[in-house]
């Protein structure tokens, strides 16, 4: 079996930011403290939201970042996820690190080229 290298990448920066204390909150909204209601993504809360503004993510990005920011190292490389939905998991996850750290990684552009 091999890993798709976009999807490392991405687990890659999820994990960084919650190894760096930055584990963003996945079960509940970060505004309000609401769990019953539809959730989007919000990289400026560092979490979920359903009041307030966020991104509009499936429920398989959502698992992605709350599983990779709580699973043990060895469970990550088995995480399965759709090919069409990656694209999207890119672009938040490389977002979510740079505000996490409040820097860009320009090392991580020549991974996307790949």
């Amino acid at each position: 079996d091999t890993v798709d290298i976009h999807l490392l990448t991405s687990v890659f920066e999820i994990r960084t930011a919650a190894l760096s204390g930055f584990a963003p909150v996945m079960d509940e909204c970060v505004i309000c403290g609401s769990t019953g209601k539809p959730m989007k993504f919000s990289i400026e809360h560092s979490g979920t939201v359903c009041c307030g503004a966020g991104t509009e993510v499936d429920e398989n990005i959502m698992n992605v970042f709350a599983t990779v920011s709580e699973c043990e190292m060895k469970d990550m490389f088995s995480i399965s996820f759709p090919q069409e939905s990656l694209g999207k998991l890119n672009q938040l996850s490389r977002r979510y690190l740079e505000n996490a750290m409040d820097r860009q990684f320009s090392t991580l552009d020549d991974i996307k080229k790949i």
